[in-house]
């Protein structure tokens, strides 16, 4: 998996968790995968697809990309998805 520019992901460490490819794939809570999909996007963005099954495992990761990429999205949707769980699981 890599970025628009066609550079590849480097990724380090132990176990780490396969990439979502899509929203169905990062196992997103149902209402926040509609509001993704109303909003026009298809599929997570390459750091998204990274960030996310590493995130929701409470894992440490370092994510760098281009601005415009995602980034924010990608830490902030696991945030999202832990206080769902712990308000209403």
């Amino acid at each position: 998996l890599g970025d628009a520019d066609g550079r590849a992901a480097a990724l380090l460490g132990g176990a780490v968790p396969k990439p979502a490819a899509s929203f169905a794939e990062a196992r997103l809570q149902p209402s926040l995968t509609a509001a993704f999909r109303a909003a026009g996007f298809a599929a997570p963005t390459p750091i998204q697809a990274q960030v996310w099954p590493i995130a929701t495992q409470g894992l440490d990761i370092i994510g760098i990309a281009k601005t415009g990429s995602g980034k924010t999205l990608a830490f902030l949707v696991p945030l999202i998805e832990l206080l769902y769980r712990r308000r209403w699981s």
